[in-house]
């Protein structure tokens, strides 16, 4: 298991200094919803949805963002002005064969802590000094369904390898870590036959949110859909099912104009299954804090 101190090592702002025109703080939120309802306040962690697949999640004194998207106008408020302006000294987690576009770029601006996990190798963030540890086991995931086309895709690379996240939050050490709120971040992927080993890296223990990536993404339209490289409303259920969660969250869904499967699909997937009380949906900028 690799380790990162990302606190109090790396306590600067995440922007470069003399950044014109950049908010201080975040802006307020639109709306807040908790769980459970009217307790989870005050210090208590939370998500903050900033759209397409995009959320900051703060815990303790840290922040952590998940799929960060620089390129809708949408979005700016939060993240302008673009990954150019980030600081270099950032922590960054990704897939091994992305380590090496941020940590090569010419002129000074590569990254200098990218950190590359392969299918369930984890690593470990020690915040605060110990007090509070927060485990990233990567996760399997796949944007090709396996047949002519995935194989045609594995010699040729077209769609990179996919894979998803857990977020591990809890206290101890790598051999006694208690953890106190899972989070799976499932990432681009279909629903494939590798999403049914995550269940057993959970050792049996359930999942309290999970942020599922859907929408049924084309490519390169929906007019033309060669390749669907995201799951419809229909794999979504597939994957609430399967894994033993508390709610769902549902992301990824109408940014852009390549889906093909709606959020009112999902909506009422879950309806049918009788499964809407698992499910909490935030709009652009809505803020979910839980007790963990």
């Amino acid at each position: 298991m690799q380790f990162l101190i990302p606190y109090p090592a790396f306590p600067e702002s995440i922007m470069r200094d003399n950044v014109p025109g950049f908010p201080p703080t975040f802006p307020e939120v639109a709306a807040t919803k908790a769980h459970p309802p009217k307790k989870a306040s005050g210090k208590y962690p939370s998500r903050l949805f900033v759209g397409t697949a995009t959320t900051i999640l703060e815990w303790r004194s840290t922040r952590s963002m998940t799929d960060p998207d620089f390129l809708r106008t949408g979005h700016q408020v939060y993240l302008r002005p673009g990954v150019m302006a980030t600081r270099r000294s950032l922590p960054i987690i990704t897939k091994p064969y992305a380590r090496k576009p941020f940590s090569s770029k010419v002129d000074g601006e590569s990254f200098a802590n990218v950190f590359a996990l392969h299918t369930f190798q984890s690593m470990r963030l020690d915040m605060e000094s110990g007090s509070a540890v927060m485990r990233v086991p990567a996760m399997s995931g796949r944007q090709v369904l396996p047949g002519a086309l995935g194989t045609m895709n594995d010699l040729f690379q077209v769609m990179r390898p996919a894979n998803g996240w857990m977020l591990e939050l809890g206290s101890g050490t790598d051999d006694v870590f208690t953890c106190g709120y899972r989070i799976y971040v499932s990432r681009d992927t279909l629903m494939v036959n590798k999403l049914r080993d995550i269940p057993g890296c959970c050792e049996g223990q359930r999942v309290y949110l999970m942020l599922a990536h859907l929408g049924a993404s084309t490519l390169p339209s929906p007019k033309t859909p060669f390749l669907t490289v995201t799951m419809s409303a229909k794999q979504g259920l597939e994957l609430v099912r399967l894994i033993n969660r508390d709610l769902i969250s549902a992301i990824h869904l109408d940014d852009y104009g390549v889906f093909l499967s709606q959020l009112d699909d999902f909506k009422k997937a879950v309806q049918d299954a009788g499964l809407s009380g698992k499910v909490v949906h935030l709009d652009q900028k809505g803020q979910y804090k839980f007790k963990a």
